[in-house]
């Protein structure tokens, strides 16, 4: 297996879209995804090669459809000599790695449990202990929304692009076969100017990728035998994992992980010990296949777990090797499911702080505008629905996973139905009605009425509460009242929002009767979509 390193020169605003077109703020990455890569370079093989139907070709088959190619996603580059202009590569943080609450301190949550409350740190930094943090630079523009019909803008509506900022560098690598790497770089050439991100017709989206030299990728630079101590090794996701469930569809869980594992090690051979893991949502338009990829859960980068082999670890060497070399996961040719072993895996750190012209966010002078204040207002009550969104889905997803049958959709619909017309109280004593436990007059034959929706919620359960009982005490509804559920759920510190906002302009923010209808409305749909999903893999069979 041999390499090739890439760098891109962000010439012109870039947007790389997360994929959430129901905001009005499209917010970007803050890396060039190895998706983004290939969907370039397979649009210059297609205009080089003059292909109409690209797909029959068997080179960029073999390349950009097949995954001969891995193309790993490009991150932020620090320069480490200003005078021959030498750039180093960084990585995300893992998120066992994490800071108190100064910022000052930093530790390895899998070694040590700190007596002050630590968080994660975001950002960048190379692969050594004492590391230098380094934040992608992005800032935002503010557009007036334009109607494609009438062909002007809307009076009074805005758009808003967060983008990377230009003249900063990504650095990244493709995989594969030497001749192929050697094909790939006499196409391309050494230099090219690229277009890449959403509106790259227009001011945004230019950039200058640059190959390096092909390389052979060596065995001591993915790993060395003093990884395998105690039979115990930290796996680290290095770019976004997609896990598939045994259904097919895209799953994060530890028994998806070890789905995968169990491919490479074996059954029964290893066990996750520990983990920290966040999850995200990506959506991508592929241009490899001209057409928009549907929605995937991952592991976010940095999500990491330790894992400890039942017997002698050298004896998975190879395995290790071949995890290293090609990731774990679907997608992976796309970059995502890259990993790496102990990553600078130590009880304490000290990390240099990137330079203040690095930071995200320059506070100017003066008072904040009202139209600021209006887009802040409104991107924190949109995260609070998306986490809301997200709480739901994965809530119900622990009823699918532990009790495997949920109520019927007939039941599950008339339940999302009462959610949407009623506030919290009036919806607990409803539910209760529909159960038979409000009724007063509790005669045999009414009891038979109520059994059977009584007995579905009562024989769903999440291994600690019956769905009925969930439904009724439902913690998180609960903790959707209190005071700090905003600072909590979007994670963002108290005094940083207050800077913006002032407290009664927060709590405008926190719209309880919306977000109590946006959770039950995605926690009975997931488990709607999930009944679907079986009867049609009944059918399939």
């Amino acid at each position: 297996m041999y390499k090739i390193q890439y760098d891109i020169q962000i010439q012109s605003p870039v947007i790389l879209s997360e994929g959430y077109p129901e905001r009005n703020l499209t917010e970007t990455l803050d890396y060039i995804p190895g998706s983004t890569v290939l969907g370039v370079l397979a649009a210059v093989y297609k205009y080089q090669k003059k292909l109409d139907n690209p797909h029959l070709d068997d080179t960029f088959y073999r390349w950009f459809i097949k995954g001969d190619l891995i193309f790993e996603n490009a991150y932020i580059a620090v320069c480490v000599n200003t005078i021959s202009k030498k750039y180093e590569r960084t990585w995300p943080i893992p998120l066992y790695i994490q800071q108190n609450k100064k910022g000052d301190k930093y530790y390895n949550v899998f070694l040590l449990e700190p007596e002050e409350q630590t968080e994660p740190i975001s950002g960048y930094f190379s692969n050594t202990k004492n590391s230098r943090i380094v934040n992608v630079k992005r800032r935002i523009n503010v557009h007036n929304e334009r109607d494609e019909f009438l062909g002007h803008s809307v009076d009074g509506k805005i758009f808003n692009y967060e983008y990377i900022e230009p003249g900063q560098k990504f650095i990244g690598e493709i995989y594969g076969d030497k001749k192929d790497l050697e094909q790939l770089r006499e196409l391309v050439g050494e230099e090219r100017n690229i277009r890449i991100g959403k509106s790259k017709n227009v001011e945004y989206g230019s950039a200058l990728l640059t190959f390096h030299e092909i390389e052979e990728y060596k065995k001591d630079e993915l790993f060395q035998s003093e990884h395998l101590e105690d039979n115990k090794v930290v796996l680290t996701f290095t770019s976004p994992c997609i896990l598939l469930n045994g259904n097919g569809y895209p799953d994060i869980s530890i028994h998806s992980l070890k789905r995968y594992l169990d491919e490479v090690f074996g059954e029964k051979t290893y066990d996750i010990k520990n983990y920290v893991a966040k999850s995200m949502e990506i959506e991508n338009y592929y241009s490899a296949w001209q057409a928009k990829k549907p929605l995937d859960k991952a592991y976010a980068a940095g999500s990491s777990f330790v894992i400890e082999f039942m017997k002698d670890a050298m004896e998975f060497e190879e395995e290790l090797q071949r995890v290293l070399l090609y990731g774990i996961g679907e997608r992976t040719n796309e970059g995502f499911g890259r990993v790496k072993l102990d990553y600078v895996f130590e009880e304490k750190y000290s990390f240099v702080k990137g330079e203040k012209d690095n930071d995200y966010v320059v506070r100017p002078n003066g008072r904040i505008p009202q139209l600021v204040v209006d887009i802040i207002k409104y991107n924190v009550r949109e995260e609070l629905k998306k986490k809301v969104e997200i709480t739901a889905i994965q809530e119900a997803k622990v009823f699918e996973r532990e009790s495997g049958k949920v109520p019927a959709n007939s039941l599950l619909g008339r339940l999302e139905l009462m959610a949407r017309d009623c506030d919290k109280d009036e919806y607990i004593k409803n539910v209760k009605k529909v159960v038979g436990m409000g009724d007063k007059e509790n005669n045999e034959n009414r009891r038979e009425r109520y059994k059977p929706a009584y007995d579905s919620l009562t024989k769903c359960h999440n291994g600690n509460q019956t769905l009925l009982e969930f439904i009724i005490n439902c913690k998180f509804i609960k903790e959707l009242e209190e005071g700090n559920a905003i600072y909590n759920l979007i994670q963002v510190d108290r005094g940083t929002l207050r800077e913006f906002l002032t407290q009664e302009q927060i709590d405008e923010c926190k719209d309880i009767k919306t977000l109590f209808k946006i959770y039950w409305i995605n926690f009975f749909g997931e488990l709607r979509k999930y009944n679907k999903e079986k009867k049609e893999m009944v059918s399939n069979d």
